[in-house]
């Protein structure tokens, strides 16, 4: 399990066991939702530091009639690592409404985050293994004192072994088990809980594909596969998700071995619960339609468009009220020539709501 994911997975699990923490990155989407702004944990972004940049400034506008105007800035080092990052109640830097400073080592491991609003503030310590694997993370509030705290083990392999959660009297609450196979994938993951409590998933499955019984406390996931005679590939997942309720998941993939269908069905009639396609170019992917569902009835669509860079140009949403759509979401994205984005706009059934500038200072 490279860095990468194994920092996407404890972000994850992390806010199980203490959502409160993570609220501020919500308001970073802005930073975070293309490809240069995609920090989530992990501390050096490779495209800042390709293109030298130094700093980004966005400025934005919200309403017509009366708008009201906002600022983010995020700050890099000549190493691509994102060290400050500040939210102005204005474009004139005036107050500073949020401010999250992160410290590196020389491995470009984040080793200390501090966040701070106004109303609510934290520190966070993390420490390493000698492989430069996440060791432990600590969570402490204004006062300098334990919140929160996780500590993670690894195999031989540097896969994840376990994870141990404890609160702020440094007292065990929960903990994850993990096993693979020879190949390293993952073959079972224990969640252990409250007085002895326990949950377990489970990933073996036989040759045929069968679909096991329920089992208590246990979460059987088995996966089958089937090759069609235009050389898609069917693969279907079925198991029972937390509070055992039984689901099937089904991709297909194009003799490219892209992903251009998925299918997910929850409850025994197999009720459709979201389906997604996909459009390539190649092997790139141009386009992705998300559809939510509920009783039959579609709930809540998403479609987002991409240029053969993989640039999302356009987005849109739209809810359901009885299969009726209500209004239309857009974002229009702009880009500079050498490929950061400029500008966003937002519109609601065509108008403009919102505008969004970037401007970027590099380093020489």
């Amino acid at each position: 399990m490279n860095k990468i994911l194994l920092t996407l997975l404890v972000s994850f699990l992390s806010n199980q066991f203490a959502h409160a923490q993570n609220v501020q990155y919500s308001n970073f989407i802005e930073f975070h939702e293309n490809t240069l702004f995609n920090r989530a944990y992990n501390p050096v972004d490779s495209y800042a530091l390709e293109l030298n940049i130094k700093s980004i400034h966005l400025e934005i506008k919200e309403g017509q009639k009366k708008p009201k105007y906002y600022s983010q800035e995020m700050h890099f080092d000549n190493n691509g690592r994102a060290h400050f990052f500040y939210s102005y109640n204005d474009t004139f830097k005036s107050k500073i409404l949020i401010k999250l400073t992160s410290t590196f080592d020389e491995n470009d491991n984040l080793i200390n985050e501090m966040y701070d609003d106004g109303f609510y503030g934290f520190s966070a310590i993390l420490k390493y293994n000698d492989s430069n694997l996440l060791a432990e993370r600590s969570v402490y509030n204004t006062k300098d004192k334990l919140s929160n705290k996780g500590v993670y083990t690894y195999n031989s392999n540097g896969n994840l072994s376990s994870i141990y959660f404890y609160h702020s009297k440094n007292k065990m609450m929960s903990n994850y088990q993990y096993t693979y196979y020879p190949d390293g994938k993952l073959k079972q993951s224990v969640f252990n809980y409250k007085k002895n409590k326990t949950k377990v998933w489970d990933y073996s499955c036989d040759e045929t594909g069968k679909v096991v019984d329920k089992p208590k406390d246990t979460i059987k996931i088995c996966t089958t596969k089937s090759y069609l005679s235009d050389g898609k590939i069917v693969s279907t997942t079925q198991g029972y998700t937390w509070d055992g309720k039984p689901y099937k998941y089904v991709s297909i993939s194009d003799t490219l071995k892209n992903v251009i269908e998925v299918s997910y069905y929850e409850t025994v009639k197999e009720e459709l619960g979201y389906r997604e396609f996909y459009s390539y170019t190649g092997k790139v992917q141009v386009n992705r339609v998300y559809e939510s569902y509920s009783k039959g009835k579609i709930t809540y669509k998403t479609e987002t468009t991409k240029d053969l860079k993989g640039r999302v140009l356009k987005s849109a949403s739209q809810s359901f009220s009885n299969a009726k759509p209500k209004a239309l979401y857009s974002i229009l994205y702009q880009y500079q020539d050498n490929g950061l984005i400029a500008k966003k706009i937002y519109l609601k059934n065509n108008s403009e709501y919102k505008h969004c500038s970037y401007q970027y200072n590099f380093y020489k």
